[in-house]
């Protein structure tokens, strides 16, 4: 009875520089219901700036995201507005990327050249606790389009990506491939070393392959995709700063994934199902003694059923994820079931306002989730000018993971689900003209988290336990301006601040030294800011990044000192009929500042990098 009851949920995006009044007019059955307030756009990929990057490299652009490095190539992790990496989910078209063992993905094993449409999704209407990072791909007809990148770097730094896309009115097809390798050697002072040597990075080189392909086929009212995305990636492990080497210590990974979906469109409905399976495999290998072995089987399954009643929209869905690990560090019951309503409604109060409500309610194996309502409302004060204010409210929660439960030795079956509540207000202000272009978001937001899990040792080994609540607390704000000078030159600025303040309220520790202070690795200041000038063909660009000291202990006692990053790039762009040429040379670390993402983890000083992207693309009449 229970499952029947379930068919109903609801999924949430949104889109910061869509207008109330524009959001209402244009959406349609085949969108979710969508929240327009708190999804930042990520620049697409298309981009010589950005057609090579990594996942984690263009998130690091946003101060939105904190990326956490702990080498170049090796696991990358984001945390959103001070949440832990666990918080925050990676939903690909809605189907969770992030891993059931530890909770999280690894952001530099997803490549930006996949998709076309990256947002992050950061409110209280979000699925994540932290937030979400949204990856989808368009569906594009009767167009027919080849591009690839190529790029060389300092430390022999390969990159290379190339996509296809062939379509007709009816069947679309689309192929990516994406290549990146590099030795990773360069050199560093080893301030934990004695005298302070300059030393060269060892056993840092790293390689992966990625390959996806996708079909749509649209018939009658009825559209079918159908993708497969095959990653490899093997990848060696340095030694921290001041210890030895260990020639041995690497890790690869190899996952398969597919996925299937199915919509049907009606006059006043939509219909909308997916199924996924995904392989994952995971080999570490710490000396010639110690290595663990990792395999994860994952079935998704979504159904959702959309209906519009004049000015309202209704959205029912239900989503079923199954887990499956084989590993040589889990505990033989390591299996997790999780079922998950979402439902909800959007309405159109007056070309000036949108309100929006619903929950979430599932179960955890034999374990009822929590109820976790939401709730949003969204005007326009003014006419005339391109602004909203949005104020929203909702509860979330997050089920440990399969580590937390089954690890060996120290994983506890026994803990609790954590739970927040949120809330966020959200004010954009647009201007628009012939001669320039500005916008601007302002987001204050507080959240409290109950049942927080924390490792800490106990009996000779580390198991983790619902020991804390925190409160996290802050404003971000983004600024973008486009000055045109003339029909050949224009000028462009951009300015992104986020200030996180989180803290610990409570915890059941004896004489928690945590009380007050900011959690670990959470840095109080972050901020992206740049300028850009182009000029016919040429552009030249500068880009400013500063994270400020985030604090290893707990009691705050130790910290890995700020960052500021200063990076360049010119590009000059060719273009005849329907082709483009696109060449790009870019400075990174212009200051040449030693700096650590992760302490005691050495990052590269300054380095060189130039690109070529070759576009060529062609619409059928």
């Amino acid at each position: 009875m229970l499952y029947i009851c379930l068919l109903l949920s609801v999924q949430l995006t949104a889109g910061n520089d869509t207008l109330i009044e524009e959001s209402i007019k244009t959406v349609v059955i085949t969108d979710r219901i969508t929240d327009i307030s708190v999804e930042r756009l990520i620049d697409s990929s298309n981009s010589i700036k950005s057609f090579n990057l990594s996942l984690a490299d263009l998130l690091g652009r946003s101060s939105l995201a904190y990326v956490k490095t702990y080498y170049p190539g090796g696991l990358n992790s984001v945390s959103i507005k001070g949440s832990g990496a666990s918080h925050s989910n990676l939903l690909w078209d809605g189907i969770p990327l992030n891993s059931a063992m530890n909770g999280q993905p690894d952001y530099f094993l997803i490549p930006a050249s996949f998709f076309d449409r990256i947002s992050i999704s950061s409110g209280a209407l979000a699925r994540g606790i932290g937030g979400d990072v949204h990856l989808g791909s368009s569906s594009e007809w009767n167009t027919n389009r080849v591009s690839a990148a190529l790029s060389y770097g300092s430390f022999n730094t390969q990159k290379a990506n190339f996509n296809f896309l062939l379509s007709s009115e009816r069947i679309s097809w689309r192929s990516a491939l994406s290549y990146t390798a590099s030795d990773n050697n360069f050199s560093y002072v080893d301030v934990f070393a004695p005298n302070n040597p300059a030393v060269v990075l060892q056993n840092a080189n790293y390689h992966s392959l990625h390959l996806k392909e996708g079909v749509t086929i649209r018939h009658r009212k009825n559209i079918f995709d159908f993708s497969t995305w095959l990653s490899f990636a093997n990848r060696q492990i340095p030694p921290i700063m001041g210890a030895a080497l260990n020639a041995v210590e690497h890790q690869k990974d190899q996952t398969t994934r597919f996925k299937l979906n199915w919509s049907h469109f009606g006059e006043s409905s939509h219909f909308d199902a997916t199924i996924a399976y995904f392989n994952e495999w995971n080999f570490y290998r710490l000396n010639e003694n110690i290595a663990s072995n990792h395999r994860l089987h994952s079935y998704h399954s979504t159904i959702g059923f959309f209906k519009r009643l004049k000015d309202v929209l209704l959205e029912n869905t239900l989503t079923y994820n199954f887990t499956k690990a084989n590993s040589t560090d889990l505990k033989s019951d390591n299996e997790q079931h999780e079922l998950q309503l979402l439902s909800g409604l959007k309405w159109n109060m007056s070309n000036r306002s949108l309100f929006q409500a619903g929950y979430r309610f599932g179960l955890k194996n034999d374990e009822t989730t929590p109820f976790a309502p939401f709730v949003s409302y969204s005007f326009n004060p003014y006419e005339n000018y391109l602004s909203s204010l949005n104020l929203q409210a909702g509860r979330k929660y997050k089920i440990p993971t399969l580590n937390d439960q089954f690890w060996t030795p120290g994983g506890n079956p026994l803990l609790n689900i954590e739970k927040a509540w949120h809330i966020d207000l959200i004010a954009n202000w647009r201007s628009h003209h012939k001669a320039h272009k500005i916008d601007l978001n302002f987001n204050p937001y507080i959240k409290w988290i109950d049942n927080l899990i924390i490792w800490a040792p106990r009996n000779g080994f580390w198991t983790p336990d619902n020991l804390k609540s925190i409160v996290k607390r802050g404003v971000t704000m983004d600024l973008k301006a486009t000055v045109f000078l003339s029909n050949d030159m224009k000028f462009s600025a951009y300015s992104s601040h986020t200030y996180t303040r989180a803290t610990s309220t409570a915890s059941f520790i004896e004489e928690d030294a945590s009380i007050g202070k900011q959690l670990l690795y959470v840095p109080k200041y972050q901020t992206n800011s740049g300028v850009s000038s182009g000029w016919r063909e040429w552009s030249i660009g500068l880009d400013m990044s500063y994270i400020s000291q985030r604090f290893n202990s707990s009691d705050n006692t130790s910290s890995v000192p700020s960052i500021l990053h200063l990076d360049a790039n010119l590009i000059k762009t060719l273009k005849f009929r329907d082709q483009q040429l696109s060449m790009r040379l870019g400075v990174n670390n212009i200051l040449n500042r030693q700096h650590q993402s992760i302490a005691l983890r050495p990052m590269p000083g300054r380095n060189y990098e130039v690109s070529i992207l070759y576009n060529i693309e062609k619409l059928k009449k």
